[in-house]
């Protein structure tokens, strides 16, 4: 085995299979900008803009994280596709190929640290309901995503500047059927210390992330079937099956993740020759349906869908009876029912107070307040 196993050999790929890619290629690329590049953008100019369907700083730096790693992934089928007789798209460029490389690095290392952001944000809105959300506590929640993109970013980039002769590039970033990715000089194998070390780093980082998340949402399952008496039994269907579709999304995603750590080399490489390698996987399809999902599971809540004028006809006919207005059900209860409150300390009164709907990531908690001002679940 040598590096010029890294050059893409598109004459020993059968037609049939090149076919198949080319499929894919649609799916993977309709996947990315339906959920990142047309909802995502979408949902987050509802949640800046329309009153009824505020959210706080930690849901909108959420979404717009997402919003960059489908860029990422989509950098160069903005500029290059693949013609009827390749199975590689091939960058018009070098130095785009690392760019693409490294701004995909960091952009999944980014959407797992906020999305931990997100779910650490449910767990204290349910664990410690008398914490106000603050300006520094949303700060503190949502900037360690954009710390760890850069961290990510510089250093992929910086590993993948460096030529390597066999691949007669100007970097050791090369195409792969749909982007690019770093391989640095070293020994040929899986190893973490091998060539696809900078790939495997990203892998190993995003899964223990996601590993603390699964905790995490154990824990917020547990408090939500401990406090199910608290909840009305639509809501609590509603949230758990939220809860449970990203969930769901996120084991899988791990799977793909120790698929890639494990055999890098066919999972990816071997894909430049038999792209049935990669397909039979499912890796970069799991990956693109990433936006799309948190889209599907954001934009779903009654009060976007509200916004949106997407009702269901029999929420159309409850708003026409007078009993389907939001505002006047939370104001009429003093609760915040269909909302996840977003509390604000009120610095007059030295006490929470609640502000318009904040349903992180789609989980909806019922939160009170109490005579003494004091949040309730």
């Amino acid at each position: 085995m040598n590096n010029t196993m890294f050059i893409p050999r598109d004459s020993n790929v059968p037609p049939k299979d090149i076919r198949t890619q080319h499929a894919l290629e649609w799916v993977f690329t309709a996947l990315l900008v339906i959920g990142g590049q047309v909802g995502l953008p979408i949902l987050l100019a509802s949640f800046l803009f329309v009153r009824t369907a505020v959210r706080s700083l930690v849901v909108n730096s959420f979404c717009f994280t997402w919003i960059v790693y489908s860029i990422s992934y989509c950098l160069l089928l903005y500029t290059s596709r693949s013609d009827k007789g390749t199975a590689d798209i091939i960058p018009t460029n070098d130095e785009l190929c690392l760019f693409q490389a490294a701004l995909i690095n960091g952009s999944q290392a980014m959407t797992a640290v906020s999305t931990l952001g997100m779910v650490i944000n449910l767990w204290l809105i349910l664990n410690r309901p008398a914490q106000p959300l603050t300006l520094k506590r949303s700060l503190l929640l949502a900037s360690p995503a954009y710390v760890v993109f850069v961290a990510f970013f510089v250093g992929a980039y910086v590993a993948g500047a460096p030529a390597i002769p066999e691949f007669q590039a100007a970097n050791s970033a090369i195409p792969g059927p749909f982007y690019c990715f770093v391989v640095e000089n070293g020994p040929l194998t899986n190893s973490p210390t091998g060539v696809f070390r900078t790939l495997i780093s990203v892998y190993v980082f995003a899964a223990v992330i996601h590993g603390f998340i699964f905790g995490l949402e154990c824990a917020i399952f547990y408090t939500l079937f401990k406090k199910r008496r608290d909840f009305r039994e639509p809501l609590m269907k509603e949230t758990f099956t939220r809860v449970g579709i990203f969930t769901v999304y996120r084991i899988i995603s791990i799977i793909m993740m120790a698929f890639l750590m494990h055999d890098p080399e066919s999972l990816l490489i071997e894909g430049l020759t038999s792209p049935r390698d990669i397909y039979d996987g499912y890796a970069e399809i799991v990956a693109a349906a990433g936006p799309l999902v948190v889209f599907i599971n954001l934009a779903t809540r009654r009060d976007v869908r509200t916004a949106w004028h997407l009702l269901l006809p029999t929420e159309k006919a409850a708003m026409k009876k007078g009993t389907f207005d939001l505002e006047a059900e939370a104001r009429a209860k003093n609760d915040v029912e269909t909302q996840l409150a977003s509390q604000e300390w009120d610095p007059k009164t030295q006490k929470n107070r609640t502000s318009q709907s904040d349903a992180e990531s789609g989980h909806v908690i019922s939160i009170g307040m109490d005579s003494d001002g004091r949040a309730q679940i």
